[in-house]
């Protein structure tokens, strides 16, 4: 005797998923499913099967399918014709993500399942989707626009589904969108320092009281300095990173300033017995160190590599590659004062603007692909050098 049933059609590539239970008094001797088109066959059943037991099969279909259920039986009695309802699971969805533009919005893209009447979309700030942080329904639509404003956290994972029928999620799709701190959160990862010539004369902290919302980094000894980094990524080049600073309490020759173009092998940074000679971040970067000397000079580094030599004299970790000077930058009269430092980087070179105003342009773009940024302080015959930071964003351009 044969029970044959006949189930589920779609327009889609995809794979069929189905449970038969064995849920009569004998025993069945074999079963086997068939897909219609190509002739395709899910694994047989083991042979027998026993009464209450459950057997699960895969079919891959790629067009419109006809299942059939064949069942030998090898007992006798009643013939009973069962009907099988089977999920139909579709492939996952292909998604992409476009780069952010300058008002910080980006796509999630898919192609459109001409069968599905609407996807859900997960958004996580975990690449586990551990927790996910906002989800949306849409209709019958290849894309959906996302405008979230700057934030320290600025790493985005995405992944889609349909919403009316089974099946697995999307390959994910990371965003990094832009940066911003306020400092008014002593967790968005300033602290600790990420490179330093001397860890006990050197400090990076968060202000507190009259010093709330400020980033405060200090090198308290001679010839000396610190980078700090939240080591979060910069979004795709064009981008221009943004700060507010001003020095305080001036000795002759202490500088502040910011880095980019940072690298970061995604290890412990700083590396915990070997904080001076480490090569797990920030191994090459560009340096925009304002050194105050009654008015401010730039002194404008690309910083090719590290030379950690204690007996050398001055600072025991040297910074070595091209440099250019700019001086003076700012006058004397507003030298300690606060200032709005913008950088652009594009594929075709950096330009600097103080208060708005364009200052410099620089052509060597070598590291401008590495993502990490940070601030930077240092000291030259005087001490201390204190720098105050009222905020930094790294922001997207169209």
């Amino acid at each position: 005797m044969l029970i044959k049933n006949a189930v589920g059609q779609s327009q889609r590539q995809g794979l069929v998923i189905f449970s038969l239970l064995f849920a009569l008094l004998f025993t069945f001797t074999a079963v086997q499913i068939m897909a219609a088109d190509a002739g395709k066959t899910a694994v047989n059943a083991a042979t027998p099967q026993q009464a209450g037991a459950v057997f699960t099969g895969t079919i891959p279909t790629d067009g419109e399918f006809v299942l059939t259920t064949t069942v030998p039986l090898s007992a006798s009695g009643v013939v009973t014709t069962y009907t099988l309802y089977m999920p139909v699971i579709f492939q996952p969805l292909v998604i992409s993500a476009t780069r952010p533009n300058a008002a910080n919005q980006w796509s999630i893209t898919w192609e459109n399942n001409a069968s599905a009447t609407g996807y859900v979309i997960q958004e996580s700030k975990e690449p586990d989707f551990s927790t996910v942080t906002n989800e949306v329904t849409v209709g019958d639509v290849g894309s959906y626009q996302f405008n979230n404003p700057l934030a320290f956290n600025n790493v985005y994972y995405y992944r889609v589904r349909t919403t009316d029928s089974v099946g697995f999620w999307s390959n994910t799709a990371i965003v990094v969108g832009g940066y911003r701190d306020d400092f008014s959160d002593a967790t968005s990862g300033w602290v600790p320092m990420r490179r330093t010539t001397y860890l006990e004369e050197t400090n990076a902290y968060y202000g507190t009281g009259s010093e709330a919302g400020n980033l405060i980094i200090i090198v308290a000894d001679r010839w000396d300095w610190l980078l700090a980094s939240p080591l979060a990524p910069a979004p795709e080049i064009p981008y221009a990173i943004e700060f507010r600073m001003r020095v305080h309490d001036a000795a002759n020759l202490v500088s502040g300033g910011m880095v980019f173009g940072g690298d970061w092998n995604g290890q412990a940074c700083p590396e915990i017995g070997n904080i001076y000679q480490t090569t797990n971040c920030f191994n090459q970067f560009y340096n925009f160190n304002f050194i105050h000397y009654g008015p401010l000079k730039l002194l404008h580094e690309q910083v090719d590599t590290l030379f950690y030599c204690p007996t050398c004299g001055g600072s025991q970790i040297k910074r070595l590659g091209p440099f250019s000077i700019i001086d003076p930058i700012v006058p004397l009269s507003t030298a300690q004062d606060w200032h709005t430092y913008r950088v652009e980087v594009r594929s075709s070179g950096i330009v600097l603007f103080i208060d708005g105003v364009q200052k410099e342009t620089f052509s060597n773009t070598s590291y401008i692909n590495e993502p990490y940024f940070g601030v930077f302080a240092s000291t030259d015959e005087y001490k201390p050098s204190i720098w105050f930071f009222d905020y930094f964003q790294v922001a997207p351009l169209d």
